[in-house]
């Protein structure tokens, strides 16, 4: 909470409305982020995931979310990026029009729209295939996923200490030390914990 009157310190002091309703802004968002905080705990704690609608949503066939994956690989081929996003988009209207499913269509039938697809493009549009290509950080992939799930672990332990330790430590009453006006503004220390 110390931190809280080391930013409020940078605020103007003295009888301007600017300082007040920014002092009281500032303490009344702690409130907010606190009780936000303690509805997500809340919300999240019980949370249950619905694997099956959530795979039915992704083979949705109208969705086609894995059409850009199957530009991608095209690409990755040597294709040119519009050529293959055209390609791609004929291969959409075919399965619009017969009904059938993106990653469903055979090797020969996705020969037909481009010579260059082989037998791996069954294994590049698929949506797991697509989950674990997102390597950037913060990506999709399991990796990322698990470092993240890592970090915030070890954040949440840190926080945890920090809590603990401050909880234990003797406090130190807070004061506060006038300095010099300059330019009309004020500025003051605040002697406490950190």
């Amino acid at each position: 909470m110390d931190w809280w009157l080391w930013v409020a310190g940078g605020l103007a002091l003295g009888p301007t409305q600017i300082g007040c309703s920014a002092v009281a802004l500032l303490f009344g968002a702690e409130d907010h982020v606190t009780t936000m905080l303690e509805v997500a705990v809340a919300m999240l704690s019980d949370i249950a995931f619905d694997r099956a609608r959530m795979r039915a949503a992704v083979e949705e066939p109208s969705g086609y979310l894995l059409a850009t994956e199957a530009a991608d690989w095209l690409v990755r081929q040597g294709v040119a990026f519009r050529e293959a996003h055209e390609i791609v988009g004929r291969i959409v209207r075919y399965c619009v029009e017969s009904g059938e499913r993106l990653e469903a269509l055979s090797l020969a039938r996705l020969r037909e729209f481009c010579p260059v697809f082989k037998p791996d493009v069954s294994k590049y549009i698929t949506a797991e295939a697509c989950v674990e290509r997102r390597l950037s950080p913060g990506g999709t992939s399991s990796r990322r996923v698990s470092e993240a799930i890592q970090q915030a672990k070890r954040e949440a332990m840190a926080a945890r200490k920090r809590e603990a330790a401050a909880n234990h430590k003797p406090q130190t009453p807070v004061t506060s030390t006038a300095l010099p006006e300059r330019s009309g503004m004020a500025s003051f220390i605040v002697i406490g914990n950190s």
